[in-house]
């Protein structure tokens, strides 16, 4: 990385570009690099969880996701990639509380309900889980394959 003297916005501008074209590794630098001098921004937190993800660092992902949604706790969408995060990580009652928080401060997210059934039903607690995949227009992914619940 040899851009030295930008300012955190243009830091941000080329972190988002090359986490678009799947360039994790420089992203993540990028990142980094605005949190140094902006370290309560709170997307540039969210978003370097995204990268973390990406790069399998699940942890690091929780983490950043968290500290998101500390500076800005009715973030929905950090909260949702926290919650999803929590869940792939087997993390379950954990996870329904932040996609329980998630619905609280936007009740009409369709993924929120998506993610909530899952972790649900992952809790064995089917018939709650269906409610809500109603509520996810009936639909529901477990895998890359897409279901219909009728």
């Amino acid at each position: 990385m040899q851009k030295k003297n930008l300012t955190a916005e243009e830091f941000f501008s080329l972190a988002i570009e090359n986490h678009k074209k799947n360039e994790f590794v420089v992203a993540k630098k990028y990142y980094e690099e605005v949190l140094k001098t902006h370290n309560n921004h709170f997307q540039t937190h969210n978003n370097l969880g995204l990268v973390f993800k990406e790069l399998n660092q699940l942890n690091n992902a929780i983490k950043c996701f968290k500290k998101a949604i500390e500076i800005e706790p009715a973030y929905v969408v950090g909260i949702n990639n926290l919650a999803q995060t929590l869940q792939e990580t087997n993390h379950l009652k954990e996870s329904a509380e932040y996609y329980e928080k998630s619905m609280h401060l936007n009740p009409n997210k369709k993924e929120t309900f998506e993610g909530y059934s899952k972790t649900l039903f992952k809790l064995d607690q089917h018939l709650n889980a269906l409610k809500f995949i109603n509520k996810a227009n009936g639909y529901i992914r477990f895998t890359q394959k897409t279901y219909k619940i009728s």
